[in-house]
């Protein structure tokens, strides 16, 4: 920022660190303000806000859809006697790399969605409230 005063024109630029906690659940372009980390005016010394955005990068097993940010989406690769006859699976999670079983019933088709019931994000608002971890089943084609 640049303050002005009547008597003259200056801008001053100050680097400083700050530790920043990002709110459970943040997701791309979640905006917050971490309360006198900002800019110092001139005129008072009133330290202002800083204010972050969240820029969330790419997993390479989790995505999230736009419509829903609490839950936490992946693609499971099965075989076709798999979809057929149904099948257990050990599916990894967010929870630090914890895999949980998922039951795949017998008689599914290819983008079918199965849902593990909170073991998505958290509610930014309302972090009590968690989202679901969808899975997509996708036939393996390998």
């Amino acid at each position: 920022h640049m303050y002005l005063t009547s008597s003259s024109y200056r801008k001053v630029t100050m680097q400083r660190k700050a530790k920043v906690q990002i709110p459970a659940g943040a997701y791309d372009g979640y905006t917050f303000a971490v309360p006198r980390v900002g800019s110092i005016r001139l005129e008072d010394n009133d330290v202002g806000n800083l204010i972050v955005q969240v820029i969330e990068e790419p997993h390479e097993v989790f995505f999230r859809e736009e419509d829903d940010v609490k839950d936490v989406h992946m693609y499971l690769a099965i075989s076709k006697s798999e979809f057929e006859r149904g099948c257990e699976k050990h599916v990894e999670t967010l929870l630090n790399g914890e895999r949980v079983s998922l039951a795949v019933p017998a008689g599914l088709k290819e983008g079918s969605l199965l849902s593990i019931d909170n073991f998505g994000f958290p509610d930014v608002q309302l972090p009590s409230q968690t989202g679901d971890q969808i899975v997509h089943l996708v036939l393996d084609r390998s």
